[in-house]
């Protein structure tokens, strides 16, 4: 089975294959179950997460991400707890804990990344988290949306 050049109305041309026969219809069957499979094996959470950040954990407490805000702000938790932010709605957020200024619009002016975590949401309940290993005061923000910041107090 030979691969044929064929043009598209556009005049764009394409390999034909032609799948009429046992054989090819099984090949490609064959050839796009596999591909299913590795697809599935391989797993797309869509979370980019640095290292120090870990996959959703229940021992602290959630932020949501709802209507480009983050609720609830500030976090309080124990020393050694884990915060999982939640997307709660199907826009891209980028959270980095970071230092900030916010201007009178109370957007964000400037922003410095501390480098501590890199995590994103892309859909409605899709779940990044951090550990805070320190006790203090943190602040983080989303490097796409200036007017969201919030606060982790680590006590």
């Amino acid at each position: 089975m030979r691969p044929k050049p064929i043009r598209s109305a556009g005049g764009h041309e394409h390999l034909a294959v032609n799948t009429s026969s046992r054989p090819a219809r099984a090949l490609l069957v064959t050839a796009a179950f596999s591909t299913l499979l590795l697809s599935a094996a391989c797993g797309s959470s869509g979370s980019a997460a640095s290292a120090g950040t870990s996959a959703a954990k229940a021992d602290g407490p959630s932020v949501s991400t709802t209507l480009l805000a983050f609720s609830p702000d500030p976090v309080r938790i124990r020393k050694g707890q884990t915060v999982t932010w939640v997307g709660g709605d199907n826009i891209s957020h980028v959270l980095v804990e970071g230092t900030y200024k916010v201007g009178s619009d109370k957007l964000r002016t400037e922003q410095t990344d501390d480098k501590e975590f890199n995590l994103r949401l892309d859909k409605k309940g899709q779940q990044v988290s951090h550990t805070y290993d320190k006790t203090g005061t943190f602040t983080y923000y989303c490097t796409i949306h200036h007017g969201m910041n919030g606060t982790v107090v680590v006590s």
